[in-house]
């Protein structure tokens, strides 16, 4: 809640994947682990994903659960944390991730800016066009 405004938590991969897809554009980072009942992180992430490509995800995993590396840089996860669990560095990832999801968002801000100057452009060059005809 210190980065944050809301923070959900689901007990396992299920319920996180029906409150993911419940409100999918909401949810601007996924926190997961990969060992969990049901569905397991790896598994959770690709059906993320396959609903919404950009949505910020870190990973916990403990040491011994390193045959999912591949599979997880290949899903595009931003941030990955070793278990146990570092206070120091799950907060220098979440930092990291935080600002990046800030920087997205100023960046789609800005295209969505452009994209409007140009419909106003082409509004007012096709307004000029029709005076000249």
């Amino acid at each position: 809640s210190d980065f944050f405004q809301q923070v959900d938590s689901a007990k396992d991969g299920v319920e996180g994947l029906a409150l993911f897809k419940k409100d999918a554009d909401y949810y601007d980072l996924i926190i997961t682990d990969v060992n969990m009942p049901h569905v397991n992180g790896v598994e959770m992430i690709k059906e993320i994903r396959a609903v919404r490509r950009n949505v910020s995800i870190i990973v916990i995993s403990a040491r011994d659960e390193s045959e999912n590396f591949i599979d997880l840089i290949e899903l595009g996860i931003e941030g990955f944390i070793l278990k146990p669990l570092v206070l120091k560095q799950f907060i220098h990832t979440l930092t990291i991730v935080s600002e990046n999801i800030v920087k997205k968002r100023e960046f789609q801000q800005e295209i969505d800016m452009l994209i409007e100057y140009k419909e106003i452009a082409d509004w007012i060059i096709q307004r000029e066009l029709s005076t000249l005809r």
